[in-house]
């Protein structure tokens, strides 16, 4: 799950986006735009440009009536996933160094035995949850969901500050 950090309208219904992990895209919206669909209201460039970043970061929208989300945005349009916009231009993420509280999560879980949904179920945080605590390019982890995981494994939660 990334975050849109700039979004900026650009003209014939593209929009260029740059997400929390370095990535960029141009997204051409123009197929989503048509007559008789929410999103005809878009056809109107004074509208197209009121777009926004969602709460925080995770889609697009207009006026608080439309929304898309933002790891759709990343993914390729086709029949099967029902996604109607093109990418126009990518790059891809840049690299960053593993979070390290995220990589200690990661051991946990292997220490423990556990799949996520099992580490969920001990802990009472979702799998999703779990799965975000877990990702290397992740950076918010909070004490209390840390806590919340070493307890439900059965480990101790230690924290270090130093050189």
């Amino acid at each position: 799950m990334h975050k849109i950090l700039t979004a900026i309208a650009k003209p014939n219904h593209q929009v260029y986006l740059e997400y929390d992990d370095g990535s960029t895209y141009l997204i051409d919206l123009t197929s989503l735009i048509q007559p008789n669909t929410i999103f005809a209201m878009l056809e109107n460039e004074n509208e197209f440009n009121k777009l926004e970043i969602g709460t925080r970061g995770r889609s697009l929208r207009w006026n608080d009536t439309l929304e898309l989300d933002a790891d759709a945005l990343r993914m390729p349009s086709t029949p099967e996933n029902g996604l109607q916009h093109k990418i126009v231009t990518s790059t891809k993420p840049t690299a960053t160094t593993p979070d390290p509280v995220s990589l200690q999560v990661q051991n946990a879980l292997k220490l423990a035995r556990v799949t996520q949904t099992e580490a969920a179920e001990r802990t009472g945080l979702t799998q999703p949850t779990i799965a975000r605590l877990a990702n290397p390019n992740y950076h918010g982890h909070s004490v209390e969901s840390l806590r919340r995981l070493s307890q439900g494994l059965g480990l101790q939660l230690e924290i270090r500050i130093g050189k």
